[in-house]
Protein backbone atom coordinates (compact mmCIF):
# COMPACT_ATOMS: atom_id res chain seq x y z
CA UNK A 1 0.00 0.00 0.00
CA UNK A 2 1.08 3.46 -0.77
CA UNK A 3 1.80 6.78 1.98
CA UNK A 4 -1.11 8.79 1.36
CA UNK A 5 0.38 11.43 2.73
CA UNK A 6 3.22 11.88 0.17
CA UNK A 7 1.10 10.62 -2.77
CA UNK A 8 2.71 11.77 -5.68
CA UNK A 9 0.84 12.27 -8.80
CA UNK A 10 2.57 9.19 -10.47
CA UNK A 11 1.40 6.76 -8.17
CA UNK A 12 -2.07 7.61 -8.54
CA UNK A 13 -1.87 7.48 -12.16
CA UNK A 14 -0.65 3.87 -12.09
CA UNK A 15 -3.24 2.37 -9.31
CA UNK A 16 -5.84 4.33 -11.93
CA UNK A 17 -4.35 2.42 -14.94
CA UNK A 18 -4.10 -0.87 -13.17
CA UNK A 19 -7.83 -0.28 -12.14
CA UNK A 20 -9.00 0.58 -15.50
CA UNK A 21 -7.07 -2.66 -16.94
CA UNK A 22 -8.65 -5.05 -14.17
CA UNK A 23 -11.97 -3.96 -15.10
CA UNK A 24 -11.37 -4.49 -18.49
CA UNK A 25 -10.19 -7.85 -18.06
CA UNK A 26 -13.50 -8.79 -16.35
CA UNK A 27 -15.72 -6.39 -17.05
CA UNK A 28 -18.61 -8.83 -14.76
CA UNK A 29 -16.39 -8.16 -11.84
CA UNK A 30 -16.50 -4.96 -9.25
CA UNK A 31 -13.38 -3.38 -9.29
CA UNK A 32 -12.63 -0.96 -6.30
CA UNK A 33 -9.97 2.11 -6.47
CA UNK A 34 -8.51 3.46 -3.53
CA UNK A 35 -11.38 2.59 -0.48
CA UNK A 36 -11.25 2.25 3.20
CA UNK A 37 -12.26 -0.82 4.93
CA UNK A 38 -12.29 -2.62 8.15
CA UNK A 39 -9.10 -4.39 8.98
CA UNK A 40 -9.33 -8.13 10.36
CA UNK A 41 -7.08 -7.99 13.24
CA UNK A 42 -7.50 -4.17 14.56
CA UNK A 43 -10.80 -3.52 13.89
CA UNK A 44 -9.50 -0.51 12.27
CA UNK A 45 -10.55 1.33 8.65
CA UNK A 46 -7.57 0.80 6.78
CA UNK A 47 -6.66 2.19 2.92
CA UNK A 48 -6.77 -0.72 0.11
CA UNK A 49 -5.28 0.17 -3.69
CA UNK A 50 -8.16 -1.86 -5.16
CA UNK A 51 -10.18 -4.40 -3.83
CA UNK A 52 -11.75 -6.64 -6.68
CA UNK A 53 -14.85 -8.70 -6.23
CA UNK A 54 -15.88 -11.41 -8.43
CA UNK A 55 -16.80 -15.14 -8.89
CA UNK A 56 -15.16 -18.28 -9.75
CA UNK A 57 -17.17 -20.55 -12.40
CA UNK A 58 -19.82 -17.64 -12.07
CA UNK A 59 -20.81 -19.40 -8.87
CA UNK A 60 -18.33 -19.00 -5.64
CA UNK A 61 -17.40 -15.11 -4.58
CA UNK A 62 -13.76 -14.20 -4.00
CA UNK A 63 -12.13 -11.46 -3.05
CA UNK A 64 -8.64 -10.23 -4.26
CA UNK A 65 -6.51 -7.64 -2.75
CA UNK A 66 -4.03 -5.68 -5.26
CA UNK A 67 -0.97 -3.70 -4.32
CA UNK A 68 0.15 -0.84 -6.58
CA UNK A 69 3.60 -0.06 -6.22
CA UNK A 70 4.85 2.93 -8.26
CA UNK A 71 8.69 3.25 -7.01
CA UNK A 72 11.86 3.26 -8.67
CA UNK A 73 13.38 -0.13 -7.37
CA UNK A 74 12.25 -3.82 -7.34
CA UNK A 75 10.60 -5.08 -4.49
CA UNK A 76 11.97 -7.55 -2.66
CA UNK A 77 11.23 -10.29 0.19
CA UNK A 78 10.47 -7.82 2.48
CA UNK A 79 7.73 -5.89 0.62
CA UNK A 80 5.83 -9.84 -0.23
CA UNK A 81 6.19 -10.35 3.24
CA UNK A 82 4.00 -6.92 3.93
CA UNK A 83 1.72 -7.54 1.89
CA UNK A 84 1.28 -10.74 2.82
CA UNK A 85 0.35 -9.27 5.99
CA UNK A 86 -2.07 -7.00 4.39
CA UNK A 87 -3.72 -9.88 2.47
CA UNK A 88 -4.50 -11.46 6.21
CA UNK A 89 -5.51 -8.61 7.52
CA UNK A 90 -8.39 -7.69 4.42
CA UNK A 91 -10.07 -11.25 4.11
CA UNK A 92 -8.89 -11.67 0.58
CA UNK A 93 -8.33 -14.81 -0.74
CA UNK A 94 -5.70 -14.30 -3.39
CA UNK A 95 -3.46 -11.06 -3.94
CA UNK A 96 -2.13 -9.08 -6.32
CA UNK A 97 1.11 -7.20 -6.53
CA UNK A 98 1.60 -4.47 -9.50
CA UNK A 99 5.11 -3.00 -9.24
CA UNK A 100 6.45 -0.60 -11.75
CA UNK A 101 10.49 -1.81 -11.33
CA UNK A 102 9.51 -5.42 -11.01
CA UNK A 103 10.59 -8.02 -8.39
CA UNK A 104 14.24 -9.30 -6.96
CA UNK A 105 14.36 -12.89 -7.79
CA UNK A 106 13.83 -14.07 -4.44
CA UNK A 107 11.06 -11.62 -4.06
CA UNK A 108 9.03 -13.99 -7.12
CA UNK A 109 10.10 -17.20 -5.58
CA UNK A 110 8.94 -16.57 -1.94
CA UNK A 111 5.19 -15.31 -3.79
CA UNK A 112 5.11 -18.80 -5.85
CA UNK A 113 5.89 -20.56 -2.88
CA UNK A 114 3.67 -18.50 -0.82
CA UNK A 115 0.95 -19.74 -3.51
CA UNK A 116 -1.95 -17.03 -2.71
CA UNK A 117 0.40 -13.43 -4.26
CA UNK A 118 0.76 -13.54 -7.74
CA UNK A 119 3.49 -10.91 -9.36
CA UNK A 120 2.36 -8.79 -11.55
CA UNK A 121 3.61 -5.52 -13.92
CA UNK A 122 1.78 -3.39 -15.78
CA UNK A 123 2.88 -1.77 -19.38
CA UNK A 124 1.92 1.29 -20.98
CA UNK A 125 3.63 1.97 -24.37
CA UNK A 126 6.87 1.42 -22.53
CA UNK A 127 9.55 -1.36 -23.51
CA UNK A 128 9.39 -3.94 -20.54
CA UNK A 129 12.59 -5.31 -18.00
CA UNK A 130 11.11 -9.29 -18.14
CA UNK A 131 10.37 -10.68 -21.00
CA UNK A 132 12.15 -8.36 -23.44
CA UNK A 133 10.06 -9.66 -26.13
CA UNK A 134 7.70 -12.89 -27.02
CA UNK A 135 9.92 -14.61 -29.60
CA UNK A 136 7.02 -16.11 -32.05
CA UNK A 137 8.13 -18.50 -34.60
CA UNK A 138 5.65 -17.20 -37.14
CA UNK A 139 5.05 -18.31 -40.61
CA UNK A 140 2.35 -17.46 -43.09
CA UNK A 141 1.59 -19.87 -45.96
CA UNK A 142 0.00 -19.08 -49.27
CA UNK A 143 -1.08 -21.25 -51.73
CA UNK A 144 -0.07 -20.84 -55.57
CA UNK A 145 -1.61 -22.87 -57.98
CA UNK A 146 -0.93 -24.25 -61.62
CA UNK A 147 -1.33 -26.73 -63.77
CA UNK A 148 -0.03 -29.03 -66.69
CA UNK A 149 -1.96 -30.54 -69.69
CA UNK A 150 -0.51 -33.39 -71.17
CA UNK A 151 -2.40 -35.37 -74.63
CA UNK A 152 -3.61 -34.05 -77.71
CA UNK A 153 -6.21 -31.41 -78.76
CA UNK A 154 -7.52 -30.94 -82.30
CA UNK A 155 -7.97 -27.69 -84.23
CA UNK A 156 -11.65 -28.44 -84.53
CA UNK A 157 -11.78 -28.63 -80.84
CA UNK A 158 -13.80 -26.36 -78.10
CA UNK A 159 -11.27 -26.31 -75.83
CA UNK A 160 -9.33 -22.96 -76.16
CA UNK A 161 -9.13 -21.21 -72.46
CA UNK A 162 -8.99 -22.86 -68.88
CA UNK A 163 -12.48 -21.66 -68.75
CA UNK A 164 -13.60 -24.11 -71.19
CA UNK A 165 -11.66 -27.00 -69.81
CA UNK A 166 -13.10 -26.15 -66.54
CA UNK A 167 -16.49 -27.42 -67.35
CA UNK A 168 -15.94 -30.47 -69.14
CA UNK A 169 -16.71 -33.80 -67.81
CA UNK A 170 -14.71 -36.23 -66.45
CA UNK A 171 -14.81 -39.29 -67.82
CA UNK A 172 -16.32 -42.16 -65.32
CA UNK A 173 -17.00 -39.35 -63.03
CA UNK A 174 -20.73 -39.54 -62.83
CA UNK A 175 -20.71 -36.27 -65.09
CA UNK A 176 -18.84 -34.51 -62.58
CA UNK A 177 -17.05 -31.16 -63.98
CA UNK A 178 -13.95 -30.61 -63.62
CA UNK A 179 -14.27 -27.24 -61.50
CA UNK A 180 -15.86 -29.31 -58.74
CA UNK A 181 -13.23 -31.63 -58.60
CA UNK A 182 -10.68 -28.98 -58.41
CA UNK A 183 -12.48 -27.23 -55.60
CA UNK A 184 -12.58 -30.84 -53.43
CA UNK A 185 -9.14 -31.56 -54.14
CA UNK A 186 -7.80 -28.14 -52.78
CA UNK A 187 -9.85 -28.38 -49.78
CA UNK A 188 -8.35 -31.82 -49.14
CA UNK A 189 -4.93 -30.59 -49.82
CA UNK A 190 -5.28 -27.51 -47.28
CA UNK A 191 -6.72 -29.61 -44.66
CA UNK A 192 -3.66 -32.18 -44.56
CA UNK A 193 -1.40 -28.75 -44.35
CA UNK A 194 -3.63 -27.96 -41.69
CA UNK A 195 -2.75 -30.96 -39.59
CA UNK A 196 1.07 -30.49 -40.68
CA UNK A 197 1.02 -27.18 -40.33
CA UNK A 198 3.15 -27.79 -36.80
CA UNK A 199 5.31 -30.98 -37.96
CA UNK A 200 8.81 -31.08 -39.01
CA UNK A 201 8.60 -30.19 -41.43
CA UNK A 202 5.29 -28.80 -42.45
CA UNK A 203 5.61 -27.84 -46.27
CA UNK A 204 4.06 -29.97 -48.26
CA UNK A 205 2.99 -29.96 -51.87
CA UNK A 206 0.42 -31.23 -53.98
CA UNK A 207 0.96 -32.92 -57.65
CA UNK A 208 -2.53 -34.86 -58.48
CA UNK A 209 -3.81 -36.15 -61.52
CA UNK A 210 -7.33 -35.13 -62.18
CA UNK A 211 -7.99 -37.31 -65.14
CA UNK A 212 -8.91 -37.71 -68.50
CA UNK A 213 -11.67 -36.27 -70.48
CA UNK A 214 -12.72 -35.32 -74.06
CA UNK A 215 -14.76 -33.36 -75.93
CA UNK A 216 -14.55 -35.30 -79.26
CA UNK A 217 -11.34 -33.52 -80.89
CA UNK A 218 -9.50 -33.41 -77.73
CA UNK A 219 -7.81 -36.50 -75.37
CA UNK A 220 -6.09 -34.95 -72.90
CA UNK A 221 -5.15 -35.04 -68.85
CA UNK A 222 -5.05 -32.18 -66.39
CA UNK A 223 -2.55 -32.55 -63.35
CA UNK A 224 -3.32 -29.78 -60.54
CA UNK A 225 -0.73 -28.58 -58.69
CA UNK A 226 -1.13 -26.44 -55.41
CA UNK A 227 2.43 -25.67 -54.20
CA UNK A 228 3.09 -23.10 -51.13
CA UNK A 229 4.91 -19.48 -50.49
CA UNK A 230 6.09 -19.89 -46.94
CA UNK A 231 6.57 -16.19 -45.44
CA UNK A 232 8.11 -15.72 -41.46
CA UNK A 233 7.77 -12.96 -39.80
CA UNK A 234 10.21 -10.62 -39.40
CA UNK A 235 9.14 -8.56 -36.24
CA UNK A 236 9.23 -10.21 -32.91
CA UNK A 237 5.83 -9.67 -31.05
CA UNK A 238 6.85 -6.67 -28.35
CA UNK A 239 4.17 -6.16 -25.23
CA UNK A 240 2.20 -3.04 -25.57
CA UNK A 241 -0.28 -2.74 -23.25
CA UNK A 242 -1.44 -5.41 -20.57
CA UNK A 243 0.11 -7.28 -17.37
CA UNK A 244 2.60 -9.57 -17.10
CA UNK A 245 2.84 -12.34 -14.47
CA UNK A 246 6.25 -13.06 -12.88
CA UNK A 247 7.79 -17.04 -12.17
CA UNK A 248 4.43 -18.18 -14.48
CA UNK A 249 5.52 -15.89 -17.70
CA UNK A 250 2.36 -15.26 -18.94
CA UNK A 251 1.60 -11.60 -20.39
CA UNK A 252 -2.36 -10.91 -20.56
CA UNK A 253 -2.84 -8.08 -23.40
CA UNK A 254 -1.75 -6.41 -26.49
CA UNK A 255 1.29 -7.39 -28.38
CA UNK A 256 2.91 -5.89 -31.18
CA UNK A 257 3.40 -7.90 -34.17
CA UNK A 258 3.71 -8.22 -38.07
CA UNK A 259 0.06 -7.53 -39.91
CA UNK A 260 -1.12 -9.14 -42.36
CA UNK A 261 -3.36 -7.88 -45.60
CA UNK A 262 -5.57 -10.20 -46.33
CA UNK A 263 -6.28 -8.95 -50.06
CA UNK A 264 -3.00 -8.51 -51.62
CA UNK A 265 -0.61 -11.12 -52.92
CA UNK A 266 2.09 -11.85 -50.24
CA UNK A 267 1.36 -11.22 -46.56
CA UNK A 268 2.70 -7.42 -46.82
CA UNK A 269 5.16 -5.72 -44.68
CA UNK A 270 6.83 -7.74 -42.20
CA UNK A 271 6.75 -10.68 -43.84
CA UNK A 272 9.96 -12.00 -45.84
CA UNK A 273 9.61 -14.51 -48.52
CA UNK A 274 12.07 -17.87 -47.74
CA UNK A 275 13.20 -20.00 -50.29
CA UNK A 276 12.83 -23.31 -50.73
CA UNK A 277 16.35 -24.45 -50.07
CA UNK A 278 16.02 -21.98 -46.84
CA UNK A 279 13.03 -23.04 -45.30
CA UNK A 280 13.82 -24.45 -41.78
CA UNK A 281 12.06 -27.06 -40.62
CA UNK A 282 12.17 -26.38 -36.72
CA UNK A 283 8.70 -26.85 -34.93
CA UNK A 284 6.72 -23.22 -34.85
CA UNK A 285 4.20 -21.49 -32.48
CA UNK A 286 2.17 -19.94 -34.90
CA UNK A 287 1.32 -21.09 -38.46
CA UNK A 288 -1.06 -18.07 -40.34
CA UNK A 289 -2.74 -19.94 -43.51
CA UNK A 290 -4.23 -17.74 -46.57
CA UNK A 291 -6.24 -18.87 -48.61
CA UNK A 292 -9.41 -18.22 -51.07
CA UNK A 293 -13.11 -18.96 -48.33
CA UNK A 294 -14.44 -19.49 -52.45
CA UNK A 295 -11.64 -21.88 -54.01
CA UNK A 296 -13.88 -22.39 -57.07
CA UNK A 297 -14.52 -18.30 -57.62
CA UNK A 298 -10.97 -17.98 -56.99
CA UNK A 299 -10.19 -20.61 -60.30
CA UNK A 300 -12.65 -18.75 -62.37
CA UNK A 301 -11.26 -15.30 -61.48
CA UNK A 302 -7.17 -16.57 -61.72
CA UNK A 303 -7.58 -18.72 -65.12
CA UNK A 304 -10.86 -18.51 -67.13
CA UNK A 305 -9.43 -16.13 -69.43
CA UNK A 306 -5.89 -17.94 -70.01
CA UNK A 307 -5.06 -19.98 -72.97
CA UNK A 308 -4.73 -23.73 -72.63
CA UNK A 309 -0.81 -24.68 -72.94
CA UNK A 310 -0.50 -28.37 -74.03
CA UNK A 311 2.72 -30.67 -73.34
CA UNK A 312 2.98 -33.70 -75.40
Amino acid sequence: MNDRKSYPKEWKQFEEAVAVFLKALSPDSTVKHNIYEKDRHSGRRRQRDIIVETTLLNQFPIKILISCKRIMKKLNQNDIDTFLGNLHSSEAAFGMIYSYSGFTKYAIEKAENIGTICCCNLYENRPPEIPQVIIMSSYCCIPRISFEVHGDIDERSKLKTYNDLFFQDIINAKGKKIIDVLSEKYHEATEELRKKATDKPFLMDWKVPIGCFNDDFSNIELIYIISWEIYRGKIDAYLIKGSYIYGKNIFIGQQKSPDIDLHGLTPGPGWELIPRDKINTESTNMVVMLYPSDIREGLLKSFRKRKLLISS
